[in-house]
């Protein structure tokens, strides 16, 4: 039963302190309110409900409107300290809370700039400016133009492997630099890997979900791999490795994510200090709290970048990018030239490569990604590679440096600024020196003037031969969103089919794992005090013979059953049964798709082994303490012992290759190399995998208890 008479006294109050303390909201004005017919209103309101952000601008306002209009909402703690608060209210509700003279926006969506159209990428010559430059005729300029594939945007943007820290990263060097940048990757989330240093990951979705399977569209991962992946054991490179990670997994399934959504994130990277945001997403509705949270995030000294759009260059920058405390990001083709996806205007700072970008993708695998949202890491890249020279420098230095350094490239309306890390480096003390004239005043004219001076006159090169050559129509590869492209023996639809199957077991109500349950089947649980113990390798075996037998032209129905009469077998039989449906929706009827489908859920299996039934060892105790749920795979463990989750991935990866060669499933999945090298063996132990597996080359790699 709703509060009424409470929610109109809360209302009443607020009004009535609003009136005094409205700043500069405009939005909607305080006025008197008649008790007797707001009552009323809502005794007589059965209306739908509609999902809204509120700023309440103050810790008394959101108390009132938090406890009367969000009974059984959980609160949002980065929202409630910045006195937000978002809430599912119906028409007669929102003219009530309206009536306190707050701000409130519906919570609409955003949604992740990356575009799902083959480019057309244009093979022609460029058109670029050539200007004149003073300073620049005394400073050295020794261009690298030789990339192979798998770094030829990184080259675009000036950076090589032999740029400041990355060489020293890639050869595992002590000399990196100890200065490291803090990025805030506001996004999908990142799958976890070797190849990225994520230092903090934070969850805004709400569910539960294994890190090595975190990334539901790959989008975050790519933008991650493209700003820090170290490149080791022929992975593609990014631009610093050295930076330090943070991810706020916001974008759903869809890559959408509402504005409430969005803003937690960015309090949540206030808080953790971070020195960047990067957002490659965006929407063309303006929203006062968004750009509140904006203008804090500015104002604690972070940079922000993100991407323009990819409504076309006759759509207008959308927002955030187009606030002025953001770096608004737009993409060129290989060729250098402005891409026919960049939404343009004068909003539209830098310019990064954005089509047929290579980067790492689900299991470490090479994806090739397109979209203003892959422009924005490069420019990310550069900027934390300029900003660790020296962290003291600040954010409107940083970013004023690369405008002066850009390289100009010109279409029929405007010229626009090309990121170029080579020149921005050379500039670099010499622009500070002219810089601190301008007492750090970005929008200064005396910094445009400046910036005259350093006119870049080197030309933005074209990479189309070099990007594309191995990514043709040929070879059935096209340079689309996140996974596009035939991948090790899938193709990018069943990839996708694979990705969305991983999560079933935590997505699907009848699976998802209750503590005394036969789902406990599905997740790789085992606890000395449930009834409900299985042996995970025996259940994984059974999951994925059904994954073979689909791809060997059964029916679903026929696969199911014929699971082996045994405790496992008849567990999962059940279970499959209970919801086949499941199985043949994702799988859209296809006998293929169906294996992918087991294979999916099988991967999950796996993973949720070394995520609730390993031993992780504890130094101070001397011993193995066993890693029960979900939380306790947060930040802290995941630093302290990231071997479980490297051998979950490479275990799925294991799994992949069963599927490929049409092989028979076995124990060998979980015996990995990582898992049987000393230092994988020390960290964590998999509990009764000896038993289960019946491998005597498991016997030292397993805790019994």
């Amino acid at each position: 039963m709703k509060k009424f008479f409470k929610r109109i006294m809360a209302c009443t109050l607020a009004g009535v302190i609003v009136a005094g303390s409205c700043g500069s909201y405009s939005q909607v004005n305080a006025k008197n309110v008649d008790i007797d017919s707001i009552e009323s209103a809502m005794l007589n309101d059965r209306g739908l409900e509609t999902s809204y952000i509120i700023d309440c601008k103050n810790p008394i306002i959101y108390n009132m409107i938090n406890k009367n209009y969000a009974e059984d909402k959980k609160e949002d703690i980065y929202l409630q300290d910045n006195n937000i608060v978002s809430l599912e209210l119906t028409g007669n509700e929102l003219e009530n809370i309206k009536s306190a003279g707050v701000v409130v926006e519906e919570d609409y969506i955003l949604t992740g700039s990356s575009r799902k159209k083959p480019v057309n990428n244009r093979l022609q010559g460029n058109n670029v400016k050539h200007g004149g430059n003073e300073k620049k005729d005394n400073l050295k300029n020794n261009k690298v133009k030789n990339y192979n594939r798998k770094n030829w945007s990184i080259g675009a943007v000036g950076v090589d492997e032999n740029t400041d820290n990355l060489n020293r990263v890639l050869q595992n060097t002590k000399e990196v630099s100890q200065n490291k940048v803090k990025i805030a990757i506001i996004d999908s989330g990142v799958d976890f890997s070797e190849y990225v240093n994520v230092v903090a990951r934070k969850n805004f979705v709400g569910d539960d979900i294994n890190p090595v399977f975190e990334d539901s569209t790959g989008h975050g991962t790519a933008i991650a791999s493209i700003i820090g992946s170290n490149g080791n054991n022929d992975a593609t490179p990014g631009i610093n490795p050295n930076a330090e990670i943070y991810s706020a997994r916001v974008l759903d399934e869809n890559n959408q994510a509402p504005v409430s959504r969005i803003c937690e994130a960015i309090y949540w990277a206030i808080e953790n200090k971070v020195n960047i945001i990067n957002i490659s997403f965006g929407t063309d509705k303006d929203s006062e709290i968004l750009h509140k949270a904006i203008r804090d995030a500015s104002k604690a000294g972070i940079l922000i970048f993100a991407a323009s759009g990819n409504g076309g260059n006759d759509s207008a920058v959308e927002y955030p990018a187009a606030y002025s405390e953001v770096v608004a990001v737009g993409a060129t083709a290989p060729t250098g030239e402005l891409s026919d996806m960049t939404s343009c205007g004068e909003e539209l700072e830098l310019l990064a490569p954005g089509e047929a970008i290579e980067t790492t993708g689900f299991l470490d695998i090479d994806i090739v990604s397109s979209g203003t949202s892959m422009a924005v890491p490069h420019a990310v890249g550069v900027a934390s590679l300029l900003w660790e020279k020296d962290l003291s420098k600040s954010a409107e230095f940083i970013r004023s440096l690369m405008e002066a350094s850009a390289k100009e490239v010109l279409t029929d309306n405007d010229d626009y600024s090309f990121v170029d890390y080579e020149y921005a480096n050379e500039i670099y003390d010499d622009y500070y020196d002219d810089f601190k004239k301008t007492q750090y005043s970005y929008n200064s004219v005396d910094v445009d003037e400046i910036n005259e001076e350093y006119d870049n006159q080197e030309d933005v090169e074209d990479y189309s031969e070099v990007a594309t050559g191995s990514w043709s129509k040929d070879n059935h590869v096209k340079t689309v969103t996140y996974a596009e492209g035939e991948v090790n023996c899938l193709n990018a639809s069943e990839l996708n089919i694979l990705k969305k199957s991983v999560k079933l077991p935590d997505i699907e109500p009848s699976w998802h794992c209750a503590w005394e349950s036969n789902t406990r089947i599905f997740h790789g649980k085992y606890d000395t005090n449930s009834n409900y113990n299985y042996n995970y390798v025996e259940a994984y075996k059974v999951v994925m013979t059904m994954s073979k037998k689909c791809k060997n032209g059964k029916k679903v129905a026929v696969a199911i059953d014929g699971a082996p009469n045994t405790t496992e077998g008849n567990v999962i039989k059940a279970l499959m049964n209970d919801n086949k449906k499941c199985i043949t929706s994702h799988a859209n009827s296809n006998k293929r798709n169906a294996s992918i489908v087991f294979m999916g859920i099988a991967m999950h299996m796996v993973a949720d082994t070394y995520a609730h039934s390993a031993a992780v060892y504890i130094k101070k105790d001397k011993t193995f303490i066993p890693v029960r749920d979900i939380s306790d795979m947060e930040n802290d463990t995941i630093k302290d012992c990231p071997a479980r989750f490297e051998c979950a991935k490479k275990s799925c990866k294991k799994i992949l290759n069963v599927w490929k060669n049409n092989s028979n499933p076995s124990s060998s999945e979980y015996n990995v190399s990582g898992f049987g090298n000393n230092e994988a063996r020390k960290a964590f132990r998999l509990r009764f995998l000896y038993t289960y597996s019946n491998d005597s080359n498991l016997k030292n790699k397993s805790i019994e208890q």
